[in-house]
């Protein structure tokens, strides 16, 4: 896979005072990362510095922010505001293809083992930013700014919403043939008053 130069930034995460101290051989990774800033500036491609609550663990290192310039994103935990590094620019609406909860949905996103083909490892929570249950409640199940593992090529780029239901597909006759109207004007509902603004 090629890599569009426009598309692209170097994002350096968490190079803080108080916590490069605490890495195996700091000068040798901060070395490395700043080889990749020197190649950043020739290729004109942006650099993005996540900083995690640097009042108490510091600045990114001087070393580091004294190369190029850069953008900061300072945060309180451990994630990087996606929406901050990529224009949201789609939604990609889902079917859970099962009978089952939303809880059950979230189970088995999280729990790892073999059984989860989206990672063996568990996914870190459920993997949509909104969920229609099959009451059609609409679930804000993550903020827009997480990263959800809902749409492989589209995660950072994308919001996903789950229609709780097994509906019909091309060359498939799910057990629940179509999601129900109220689901239907749950999906329009959060698309018109919360997603297009």
């Amino acid at each position: 896979m090629l890599i569009e130069k426009d598309k692209s930034a170097l994002i350096v995460v968490d190079v803080q005072e108080k916590l490069v101290s605490a890495m195996p051989k700091p000068h040798k990774f901060i070395d490395n990362i700043i080889k990749l800033q020197k190649a950043a500036s020739i290729l004109k491609v942006p650099v993005i510095f996540s900083e995690q609550y640097p009042k108490g663990l510091g600045k990114t290192i001087s070393k580091m922010r004294e190369k190029n310039n850069f953008s900061n994103i300072e945060k309180t935990d451990f994630a990087i505001p996606i929406n901050s590094l990529s224009k949201i620019n789609k939604v990609v609406v889902h079917q859970s293809l099962t009978t089952g909860s939303l809880e059950n949905i979230n189970k088995y996103h999280t729990t790892p083992g073999p059984q989860n083909h989206i990672s063996s490892k568990g996914a870190p929570h459920i993997c949509y930013h909104y969920a229609i249950d099959r009451d059609a409640n609409i679930i804000k199940c993550n903020p827009h700014s997480s990263l959800v593992w809902h749409a492989k090529g589209q995660n950072t780029s994308g919001i996903g919403v789950l229609v709780c239901g097994d509906f019909d597909g091309p060359s498939y006759n799910g057990k629940d043939g179509n999601p129900t109207p109220e689901q239907v004007d749950a999906l329009d509902y959060l698309w018109t008053e919360v997603l297009s603004k």
